[in-house]
């Protein structure tokens, strides 16, 4: 069954404009297949781009990093396609897995933002 999860607002970036960060944790565990992100800017006043990074905490396996996008500029959705392996983990080239299981608290994290932005990320999740 595949829901929808969020939003999870980053917080109020802080610490001089081109250079301020957030980060927000899920309130809850997020279990299942992360097949899509939808992240939505919130820009203060003459903000045009920002980083952001989402990745799972480690509580409940090694921390994996999920999505990372650099100089965001607008709203949008992003399908998840991790890079498929084969049995010792190398590369198969070409060839990429539809979503991302996960079973942990995610971390939203802005940088490279200004003072006052922040950032809404929604989690379509199959599973």
């Amino acid at each position: 069954m595949i829901q929808l999860v969020g939003p999870i607002n980053t917080g109020i970036a802080t610490g001089g404009d081109g250079s301020a960060t957030s980060n927000q944790d899920s309130s809850v565990v997020i279990s299942g297949v992360i097949v899509a992100i939808a992240v939505r800017p919130n820009f203060s006043y003459l903000s045009t781009s920002m980083d952001v990074s989402i990745k799972t905490k480690g509580t409940s396996a090694p921390e994996l990093e999920i999505l990372s996008i650099s100089s965001l500029g607008g709203e949008g959705w992003y399908h998840v396609r991790p890079q498929a392996v084969d049995g010792q983990g190398g590369d198969i080239a070409d060839l990429y897995a539809v979503g991302v299981p996960v079973y942990d608290i995610i971390n939203v994290k802005l940088e490279a933002a200004n003072d006052d932005d922040t950032a809404d990320v929604w989690f379509l999740v199959d599973g």
